[in-house]
């Protein structure tokens, strides 16, 4: 009978044994205020790997998904994580995360994993979103890609330091790579760009229907179902049935740091109402970067609405008449809205100059033409 017990104890013992997880020499588990700390520092990608449905009930602002039940797709969207900086991982209570951390550092990576996972941000009464889940993308392949087809970009620094590139596609098509979260601005591909080997968008904006800013193929390329937040005017979510609906004024948090208003645009010329009719409520958008404000303002002419946009830092404004504004009524804009930064854009053939000289001898206003015709 000792016997017995003594071997249903060794049994159980063995049992035990075999089904904990213990910590790769890689994998660094913290409290829940050292991974908020971490977290505010982006020193990682952050990764959820609870279910779509956990994660769009709760998550922690900034996370990808990456489902770890689902192991073989769990697989597939970390593979291309960079390595020269820790993957940081939770799941519901620690379980998950665990046993994803050792698999991530068995692949090399450095990993920093919750100790109590959500369930203990939750408790500590740490800061959280919901909404549907974004998953991780192709590192790099976007300014690799903008390399290889020659789209020319601009380097920024937030106030929080992180790094803002703003690549110059053609027209009024605009890549912005925040540290690796990529927004698209009015992708198209009628100037022969082609989308499809960039990283899916982690926002996408568009403006307007007019086949210039809306173009389904390119939106085809960069959307990615789990991943995408897709914001549009009125009109364009009407057709595409992917996006949110807009209008002037609204806000949204997208996390992470990021927000974004949009704002109105519309003709005020007389004869040039068609074009852009106020009523239809027509976009542009203001990217807020952690502080760091960039206006892109979508179709339109000098409006009074542009006497609420305080504080942009980088503007980009179309230059193209009767469609949008005279080189005159983009000076008028510049005086209203005082940027640092001014990119005309969507510009075609018109003359830049007086844009140009008016601002030439300016210690406060840069005006900078890059390839945006």
């Amino acid at each position: 009978m000792k016997l017995f017990k003594l071997l249903s104890l060794l049994t159980l013992v063995l049992m035990i044994s075999s089904c904990s997880t213990k910590a790769n020499e890689n994998v660094q588990i913290v409290s829940v205020d050292e991974f908020q700390n971490l977290v505010a520092e982006h020193k990682g990608n952050l990764l959820d790997v609870r279910t779509p449905e956990e994660y769009a009930e709760g998550h922690i602002p900034g996370a990808l998904l990456a489902n770890w039940k689902d192991n073989e797709q769990f697989k597939k969207d970390v593979e291309s994580l960079p390595k020269y900086e820790p993957v940081m991982v939770y799941c519901r209570s620690g379980v998950r995360s665990l046993e994803a951390a050792n698999y991530l550092a068995s692949q090399g990576y450095k990993v920093i994993d919750l100790d109590g996972g959500f369930m203990a941000w939750s408790e500590a009464k740490k800061p959280f979103e919901t909404g549907e889940p974004r998953t991780p993308g192709k590192a790099e392949a976007t300014a690799s890609e903008c390399q290889r087809q020659d789209i020319q970009h601009d380097s920024f620094k937030t106030p929080a330091g992180r790094n803002v590139d703003i690549y110059f596609v053609k027209h009024a098509s605009l890549i912005i790579d925040v540290d690796g979260q990529v927004i698209y601005v009015d992708p198209v591909t009628i100037y022969g760009h082609d989308f499809s080997q960039m990283d899916k968008a982690d926002i996408l904006l568009v403006t307007h229907a007019h086949h210039d800013h809306y173009d389904t193929v390119a939106i085809d390329q960069v959307y990615a179902p789990l991943r995408t937040r897709f914001l549009s005017s009125t009109e364009v979510a009407g057709l595409s049935g992917k996006s949110k609906a807009v209008v002037p004024s609204q806000h949204l948090d997208m996390g992470d740091g990021i927000s974004i208003e949009a704002t109105a645009a519309y003709n005020t010329t007389a004869d040039h109402l068609m074009f852009h009719p106020k009523d239809r409520q027509d976009v542009g958008y203001i990217i807020n970067v952690d502080g760091l404000r960039i206006y892109v303002a979508g179709d339109t002419e000098p409006i009074e609405e542009m006497q609420s946009y305080h504080g942009v830092d980088i503007a980009f404004l179309p230059v193209n008449q009767p469609y949008t504004m005279t080189p005159q009524q983009a000076v008028e804009a510049i005086e209203i809205i005082q940027p640092t930064v001014v990119y005309p854009y969507h510009y075609g053939d018109t003359d830049l100059t007086p844009i140009v000289k008016k601002y030439a001898d300016n210690d406060k206003i840069e005006v900078r033409v890059r390839a945006l015709e």
